[in-house]
């Protein structure tokens, strides 16, 4: 973390800020953007703030659905996630948080802007070049583990080392 942050010019802690130094020119790239700093940008009168995607490859993360073990109503939890993943919801989900659909359904119900966000004509292919991967473990000899994780992310909204 420390080498990271003595290495960076800048650090946000958000994609909010982050974008308002682009649309400040405080910055001028930056690392892990997102689709939805676009639309940020936009609304602060910017147009010239866009996220790509490396010809060389990235990653990408996806927000999950789940019902914790002992939940009290998991009844009106799968009610819930049902209303969730109904195509029109879904596409106002998406529209709301500019984000991408989870459903195949509410690709065409979504607003152009929105829709131009991701290329849904080739997911697999995005995917390929932008892949999920799996959260670090909880213990491990040979990898960063999640405590390691976000204990150094911590450091670095704190700005150690800076």
């Amino acid at each position: 973390a420390r080498q990271f942050v003595v290495q960076s010019e800048s650090i946000s802690a958000s994609f909010g800020d982050m974008t308002t130094k682009l649309v400040a020119g405080d910055i001028v790239a930056c690392y892990q953007g997102w689709a939805a700093m676009n639309s940020f940008a936009a609304a602060e009168g910017s147009t010239t703030v866009k996220t790509n995607l490396p010809t060389e490859g990235s990653f990408t993360f996806a927000d999950m659905y789940a019902i914790p073990t002992g939940a009290d109503n998991v009844d009106t939890a799968h009610a819930f996630m049902n209303q969730l993943l109904d195509p029109e919801v879904n596409a106002r989900i998406a529209e709301y948080l500019v984000g991408a659909v989870t459903v195949d359904a509410s690709v065409d119900l979504l607003n152009e802007e929105t829709r131009a966000l991701y290329p849904y004509e080739d997911i697999a292919g995005y995917l390929e070049l932008a892949p999920l991967y799996n959260n670090p473990p909880l213990e491990s000899d040979e990898f960063v583990t999640q405590k390691e994780w976000t204990d150094s992310w911590q450091e670095i909204k704190a700005g150690v080392g800076a």
